[in-house]
């Protein structure tokens, strides 16, 4: 079976946080979502796929390669424009005859739903809960996606957090996931004594274990005094500063979060934090605060 993967959304849908990455590339627990997916389609059986990507992003490609560390073979096409009617690029990739599944690869889906969707086959391709959820299997023949749009999905997905659509969506999907209720998604790490996740190349000075229910990414510097409470997602290659506090957010890759400072509910990203609890973005000029790498930064 071949696997078509959409990710053609467009990267401002959830602007800021995707202005330097795709929207499949917004990671649930340290793993970006088409990750997510590739490891559900390797183990309903897929081993070749591809990934068809918009507005020209070549992000995907560098980060999938050609899908070897999944044991899988995995092609790119990428275009400038969305992928609104794929039936002639699709039918050039699926040859008459061929098994495939075709699937959004820039959302999430209940744990087991890919893999009902294969065994039941053609007769349930139609079938609302699959389309809603960005998944098409062949019908009569026609190898046509446009009914996992990403308008269409948008329009008919009613379980949360499935979509991650909103800052508030994808905080909360994060949240669901360290708490064992997305039981698909399993987080990118190490596991420690202390049950949390950490990342290879990851330097932790903490003097005190942080809460339960944390994840800490690849190449990242936790100093001294830092204090990471429940429900906290660190991102690769982030640096957080003396004495600051997190809890119940989530610190996107690249990120430096000052000395001292305090976040609490919130997404950050570079110089931007969206505060969940008051749906409110802020963009802060000062780099003592929250900043991209920050070159005033001493350990």
């Amino acid at each position: 079976m071949h696997a078509i993967i959409l990710a053609d959304r467009n990267r401002y849908d959830l602007a800021p946080f995707t202005q330097y990455r795709p929207v499949a590339m917004l990671t649930i627990g340290n793993k970006p979502l088409i990750d997510i997916t590739i490891e559900e389609l390797f183990e309903v059986g897929v081993r070749t796929a591809t990934i068809l990507s918009a507005n020209g992003d070549d992000s995907i490609e560098n980060h999938i390669g050609n899908g070897s560390r999944w044991g899988m073979l995995i092609d790119h096409i990428s275009s400038n424009i969305s992928f609104k009617n794929l039936t002639a690029i699709s039918r050039s990739i699926v040859n008459i005859g061929d098994s495939w599944i075709m699937v959004r690869g820039d959302m999430l889906r209940p744990f087991g739903l890919l893999e009902e969707a294969v065994r039941r086959g053609e007769a349930q391709s139609s079938a609302d809960i699959y389309t809603a959820l960005g998944i098409a299997l062949p019908s009569g023949g026609d190898a046509s996606i446009s009914g996992i749009s990403w308008e269409n999905v948008r329009a008919t997905c009613r379980l949360h957090p499935c979509l991650i659509d909103t800052p508030s969506t994808y905080h909360s999907a994060n949240v669901m996931a360290l708490s064992g209720l997305v039981p698909g998604v399993r987080t990118a790490g190490r596991p420690t004594p202390d049950h949390i996740m950490i990342g290879v190349g990851t330097k932790v000075l903490f003097e005190r274990a942080p809460a339960r229910s944390v994840v800490i990414g690849k190449n990242c510097l936790i100093e001294k005094g830092v204090e990471l409470g429940p429900f906290t997602v660190i991102g690769d290659e982030a640096i957080i500063d003396k004495g600051a506090i997190i809890r119940n957010s989530v610190i996107l890759p690249g990120t430096y979060v000052g000395r001292g400072v305090t976040i609490s509910d919130s997404i950050v990203d570079g110089a931007y934090i969206y505060c969940v609890k008051r749906q409110v973005l802020a963009n802060f000029n000062d780099h003592r605060v929250v900043a991209g790498h920050s070159p005033s930064f001493s350990a």
